[in-house]
Parts: C-alpha cells; structure tokens; sequence
C-alpha cells in the first residue's frame, strides 16, 4: 500500500504549524488593539460620567437654591394674601360706615333753623 511520504506529512504539518502561528499572531495582536480600544473607551465614559456629575451637581444647586426661595417666597405670598383680604375687609366696613353716616345726615338737618329773634 503507497503511503504519503513521510517528508511530504512532516512539510505540511510545518506549513500548518506557520499558518497556526501567524494566526495566532494576528489574533494576540487583535485582542491587544481591542483591549486599547475598551481602554480608550473606559477613559471617554470616565469623561462623559464627570461631565454628567458636574451638570448634575449644578443642577442640584440650582434646584436647592428654587427650593430655599419657595421656602421664603410662601409666607411672604400669605402674607400678601392676608393683607389683600384685611384691606379689603377694612375698606368694606368703611364703607359702609360711611354710609350710615350719610343715612343720618339725610334725616337730620345740617344746619339748625335760625331763631326768631328780638
């Protein structure tokens, strides 16, 4: 029985060992261009979480700062309120004392009739 000539075998066996190997090579290069990609990648998200804090954090400031004045900003605004109805209270009882007085003075004369006289 013809077999393959063991120099033949050993030949494609160091063909396939080169090929194995270059492969291998690319692959490990590969894998390193990728894992400097994630790393670039990791240092962007860094940067863009930072930046995310920051904005955060000025409008959480901010959002203090609105909160603070509606704190300061209600009991003045009641106050208001209370002054507009006690305004408006007082004119009506002005009012309308004044126009009982004006009902009293329609009764009774302004002046008093003169005497006759001497």
């Amino acid at each position: 029985m013809p077999g393959i000539p063991t120099e033949h075998l050993a030949d494609q066996i160091r063909e396939t060992n080169q090929r194995l190997v270059e492969s291998h090579e690319r692959l490990a290069d590969e894998i390193h261009e990728l894992s400097r990609k994630f790393d670039d990648f990791r240092v962007e998200i860094a940067v863009k979480l930072g930046e995310i804090n920051t904005t955060l954090e000025n409008h959480q400031t901010s959002l203090r700062f609105a909160g603070r004045s509606i704190i300061i900003l209600i009991p003045v605004v009641i106050t208001l309120i209370g002054a507009a109805f006690g305004i408006t209270w007082y004119a009506a009882k002005l009012d309308s004392r004044v126009e009982r007085i004006e009902s009293r003075l329609d009764k009774a004369p302004l002046l008093p009739a003169p005497k006759p006289g001497p």
